[in-house]
């Protein structure tokens, strides 16, 4: 149960990280300059995070690697794209889009809530079971 509710304070603390930098984020137009592909460790399969360019407020332009991808691909080689950064830290923009600003909130509340959930059940059928016992015993 434990576990469970520290996975969903994690999806907690993602979500919280995500709407500051929604409220302070500067916007910026970009463009996905190619796919990289990775093999995903857990299905075995190749997912496929954007590569974008987009130049910041500073006069620079970054060229930032998502750690979010996706299989099919969710973007495509010469899409524009709204990047989203923080004035201080261009080099961590984001692409505004629900699956790049949410996915982690999205992953671990429910899977922290249904950890803790299942956590709950089992410590309260574990008691009611040992109620049941000790009243067979007198």
């Amino acid at each position: 149960m434990a576990g469970g509710v520290g996975v969903a304070v994690i999806g907690v603390g993602f979500a919280i990280h995500t709407t500051l930098f929604l409220r302070s984020a500067l916007s910026a137009t970009g463009t996905v300059a190619e796919l990289q592909s990775l093999k995903d460790d857990q299905s075995g399969g190749i997912v496929y995070s954007p590569i974008f360019r987009f130049a910041a407020a500073d006069g620079q332009t970054y060229t930032i690697t998502s750690s979010t991808g996706s299989n099919p691909p969710s973007f495509v080689v010469g899409q524009t794209v709204r990047v989203l950064y923080e004035r201080e830290h261009p080099s961590d923009a984001l692409i505004d889009s629900f699956g790049q600003l949410w996915l982690f909130p999205l992953i671990f509340c429910p899977l922290g809530i249904a950890f803790a959930a299942a956590g709950y059940l089992v410590l309260r059928f574990d008691r009611r079971l040992t109620v049941q016992m000790a009243a067979t015993a007198l």
